[in-house]
C-alpha cells in the first residue's frame, strides 16, 4: 500500500510538471469530524456514508484510530450522512449542506445499539467552523434567489455582504487592505479573471445558474493563491434526478421614471434652441429607456444515478438614450465662410466629413450661436444605444462509479453595444451634417470551460484534475475603418477660450481590440495519513494576450488641430486656422522598416507562463485543536513579446 500511495503521488507530480494550468483551487466542498462513543472516547474503524440526495451519488470513508474521518473532495450540494459501527446504533443526519469551497466540520456521538435501532438527525448547520482558519463567508441559494438584484448580476452587490470585504475604487470587492488586482475570481474550480482589468472577473454567469458561492479571506490554505486579499469562488448547478425548471421575464421601463434635475435643464434648453434655430431637435420629454431581461434553466438526468444535465440561458435587451448636452459645433456662418475660402486640405476634411452646424447660443457663454464672435454654437440631442447580453450556461456531470465522477461545464457569453454617435460609449465619431453619423461598436466575446475529473483511489487517498480554458475578446470599431481614410479634425479654439470640437472618427480608436486566451492544468492530490490530512498540488499556465491599436489606420493618421475654425474669430486669425490649411500640430505613425506608406503597426502578441505548488497539513493535534500548516511557491513570469516588438 505505502509503495502504490508514493507511486500515485509521483504520477500527480508528472501530471503537473507537463500542464499548464492556473492556480490549484477548488470549488468542491469538504465533509470532516470525529466519531465517539456516549463516554466521549473516540471510536475508530467506523464507516461513514455520505450521499448527495439530488443525484444518489455516495462516498465511504472510515474512522482512523483516533476517530476521525474526511471527505476531501464533495460536490457542492445537500448530503445525508450515515454512520455504522460495530456495537452502536446507526445514526442517519439529513440536511447537511455542503456550499462551494467550504469545509462542514460534523462531529457524531453514538449511542449503544438496541436491537436495531436508527438513529434519525436532521442536520443543522454548525455556528462556528473550527476545521480550518480560512475566514470565509457564504452566499447560498436562497439568498441569490431572494435579493432584490436591478440587473440581476450576483457579484455585483452580494459580495459587499462579508462584513471583510469592501468596495475598491473600481467598484470592485477588495478585502485585508489589498488593492482590486488582489481579488480573484473562481467559476467551478476554474480561473474566472479578467487580466485586462485588475479586479475584474471574465464570465458573469446568469443568476439562474449560480447555487451558491463563497468569498475566502485572511489566512487562507495554502491551496489559493493569485489574489492576496480575496478568493470568491462560485458553484453552478448541476442537474439531480429529478427535472427541475424556470422561465421568468423582467422589465424596465422610463414611462414611470421621474426626470432628474439635470435633464429637465436640459430639456428646457433644447425647447429653447430649437425655437432659436429650428434645425436644432428637442430631447424626449424622458430619456428612453425599455429593458426587457428573460431567460430560464432545465436541469434533469440523463441516465438516472449516473449521468446529469444542466442548461439555463439569459438575454439582456437594454435600448436608452444618452442624452448629449449643449455639444459645440460650428455655426452655418463658420461653416460657410471655410466653404467658400477654404484651402484644399479644409475642402478635402469638408468633404469627407460634412459637419453638423447650430447657431443657437451655448447657456452661459457670450459670444456664441448666431451673429456670435467665436463661430460656435451649441446642439443637445439625444443618443441611441441598444445593448444586448446572450449568456448561456450548459453543464453534464457523469458518474462512472462512486469513486470517479467527470464534470464538464461551459459558460458563454456574448455582448453587443451599438452607439448610434459615440458620445455613450466614446467609441464612434462626430455628428455629421443631417444628423449623419460615425457609429460606435463595442463587442465582448467571453467564454469559460472547465473539465474537471475526480477519483477515489481509497478512502485515505483522492485526487481531484481541472484542465480549463479562459477566453476575452473585446474589440472596439468606430465607423468602416475601410471607408474612412481621411484624418480626424480637431479644432481648438484656444483663443476663443477652448470652445473645442472635432469632426470625424474619434482619434485614436477606430479600431481597438483585446484577446486573452489562458490554458490551464491543475491537479489536487489529498493523502489521509493519521491525524494528517495532506493536500499536495500545483499548477501551470500558459496565457496569450494579444492587443491591437489602430497607429498605423489612414483615419488616425493625423491628428490636425489649429487655434479657430475661420478669419471670422475676434481674434482675427487670417493664416493660422483651418481655412488656411495650417495645421500646428500633427501626429502620425511610421514604421522605417517597411516601404511607404510605411504605417506602424500596433499588433502586439504577448505569452505569458505562471508555475505554482503548495503542501497543506491540516494536522488534527487533538479533538479541540487543529493545526493549518502550509507552504506555497509561485512563479508570475512576465508577458514576452513574442514577434520582437517594443512593447507598449
Amino acid at each position: 500500500m505505502r509503495v502504490r500511495t508514493f507511486a500515485l503521488l509521483a504520477a500527480a507530480l508528472l501530471v503537473l510538471a507537463g500542464g499548464a494550468a492556473v492556480w490549484s483551487q477548488t470549488v468542491q466542498g469538504v465533509i470532516t469530524g470525529t466519531v465517539t462513543d456516549p463516554t466521549g472516547a473516540v471510536v475508530p474503524n467506523a464507516t461513514i456514508t455520505i450521499t448527495n440526495t439530488g443525484t444518489n451519488i455516495s462516498q465511504s470513508a472510515t474512522t482512523g484510530s483516533d476517530g476521525s474521518y474526511r471527505f476531501p473532495l464533495v460536490p457542492p450540494g445537500t448530503y445525508t450522512v450515515e454512520v455504522k459501527a460495530a456495537n452502536f446504533a446507526t445514526v442517519r443526519a439529513s440536511g447537511l449542506v455542503v456550499e462551494a469551497s467550504q469545509t462542514v466540520p460534523y462531529n457524531v456521538k453514538l449511542e449503544l445499539a438496541r436491537a436495531q435501532q436508527v438513529i434519525e438527525v436532521t442536520e443543522q448547520a454548525p455556528l462556528v467552523q473550527t476545521a480550518t482558519s480560512d475566514l470565509g463567508f457564504q452566499v447560498d441559494s436562497s439568498t441569490i434567489q431572494h435579493a432584490a438584484l436591478v440587473d440581476r448580476d450576483v457579484f455585483d452587490v452580494l459580495p459587499f455582504m462579508a462584513p471583510q470585504v469592501s468596495m475598491g475604487l473600481d467598484m470592485v470587492p477588495t478585502s485585508g487592505g489589498a488593492r482590486e488586482a488582489g481579488t480573484s475570481y473562481m467559476l467551478n474550480g476554474a480561473e474566472d479573471n479578467n487580466n485586462f482589468s485588475a479586479g475584474a472577473l471574465n464570465i458573469n454567469p446568469p443568476l439562474e445558474s449560480v447555487e451558491d458561492f463563497s468569498i475566502i479571506t485572511n489566512s487562507m490554505g495554502a491551496q489559493y493563491g493569485r489574489g492576496m486579499g480575496a478568493v470568491v469562488s462560485a458553484n453552478q448547478k448541476s442537474g439531480t434526478n429529478k427535472f427541475h425548471g424556470v422561465a421568468y421575464e423582467q422589465n424596465r421601463n422610463a414611462t414611470l421614471n421621474a426626470n432628474d434635475f439635470f435633464y429637465n435643464r436640459d430639456y428646457g434648453a433644447s425647447v429653447i434652441a430649437h425655437q432659436q434655430d429650428p434645425t436644432n431637435p428637442v430631447l424626449p420629454k424622458r430619456p428612453k429607456y425599455i429593458k426587457n431581461q428573460f431567460g430560464g434553466a432545465l436541469g434533469g438526468p440523463i441516465k438516472k444515478d449516473k449521468t446529469f444535465f444542466f442548461f439555463a440561458y439569459d438575454r439582456l435587451k437594454l435600448l436608452q438614450g444618452f442624452t448629449a448636452a449643449n455639444n459645440f459645433e460650428p455655426t452655418s456662418a463658420a461653416l460657410a465662410f471655410v466653404k467658400a475660402n477654404g484651402g484644399p486640405l479644409a475642402q478635402q476634411m469638408l468633404a469627407a466629413y460634412p459637419p453638423i452646424t447650430s447657431d443657437s447660443p451655448c447657456p452661459g457663454i457670450s459670444g456664441t450661436g448666431a451673429g456670435g464672435t467665436t463661430g460656435v454654437g451649441c446642439l443637445s440631442f439625444s443618443d441611441p444605444v441598444t445593448t444586448t447580453t446572450d449568456s448561456y450556461y450548459g453543464r453534464v456531470d457523469h458518474n462512472f462509479s462512486n469513486s470517479d465522477r467527470l464534470s464538464f461545464t461551459a459558460n458563454v457569453s456574448r455582448f453587443l453595444q451599438l452607439d448610434k454617435f459615440g458620445n455613450f460609449t466614446g467609441s464612434g465619431g462626430s455628428v455629421l451634417a443631417n444628423f449623419g453619423n460615425i457609429p460606435g461598436k463595442v463587442t465582448l466575446n467571453n467564454h469559460n470551460l472547465a473539465l474537471s475529473e475526480t477519483h477515489t483511489f481509497s478512502p485515505r487517498v483522492a485526487n481531484e484534475l481541472t484542465l480549463s480554458h479562459n477566453r476575452f475578446f473585446n474589440p472596439s470599431i468606430e465607423g468602416n475603418p475601410a471607408k474612412q481614410t481621411a484624418p480626424n479634425i480637431f479644432i481648438d479654439n484656444q483663443s476663443e477660450g477652448g470652445l473645442s470640437y472635432q469632426f470625424g472618427p474619434f482619434e485614436g480608436g477606430q479600431v481597438v481590440a483585446f484577446t486573452q486566451d489562458r490554458w490551464a492544468l491543475q491537479d489536487n492530490l489529498t493523502w489521509m495519513v493519521g491525524r494528517h490530512a495532506f493536500k499536495f498540488g500545483g499548477s501551470a499556465n500558459y496565457g496569450i494576450l494579444y492587443r491591437n491599436w489602430d497607429l498605423g489606420l489612414s483615419c488616425d493618421g493625423t491628428h490636425q488641430t489649429d487655434g479657430t475654425i475661420t478669419g471670422l474669430s475676434s481674434k482675427r486669425e487670417n493664416v493660422t486656422n483651418f481655412t488656411g490649411d495650417y495645421p500646428y500640430f500633427e501626429e502620425t505613425s511610421v514604421n522605417p522598416r517597411i516601404p511607404a506608406p510605411n504605417k506602424a503597426d500596433a499588433y502586439r502578441h504577448y505569452t505569458s507562463h505562471d508555475y505554482s505548488a503548495f503542501v497543506q497539513d491540516d494536522w488534527k493535534a487533538s479533538s479541540r485543536l487543529t493545526l493549518n500548516l502550509g507552504l506555497r511557491w509561485e512563479r508570475f513570469g512576465a508577458p514576452s513579446e513574442d514577434h520582437g516588438n517594443i512593447a507598449q
